[in-house]
């Protein structure tokens, strides 16, 4: 198994896992990073209101900072409305 596949079957509970499978696991940190804002949308779709613990969720503006490119500020401004929506 891969690490992180090892990972989410040590936190399920269960002797592997494999790509694609789907798991119920206890999560320790859970980040989203500027490009996958549409993990938020998700989210929402899924009926998602509020994360478990705001202490252990977190975005991570790596690609989008600086702002160099012209989309990138609208970017962070959606992912951090939506922390404060979330979180």
């Amino acid at each position: 198994m891969h690490a992180l596949e090892k990972i989410l079957a040590k936190n399920s509970g269960l002797d592997s896992v494999s790509a694609g499978q789907i798991v119920t696991a206890d999560i320790d940190f859970a980040e989203i990073n500027d490009l996958y804002l549409q993990t938020v949308y998700s989210f929402y779709e899924m009926g998602g209101k509020k994360v478990w613990d705001n202490t252990k969720a977190a975005f991570v503006f790596d690609h989008y900072a600086p702002a160099l490119m012209r989309r990138a500020p609208r970017t962070i401004k959606r992912c951090v409305n939506s922390r404060r929506k979330i979180i």
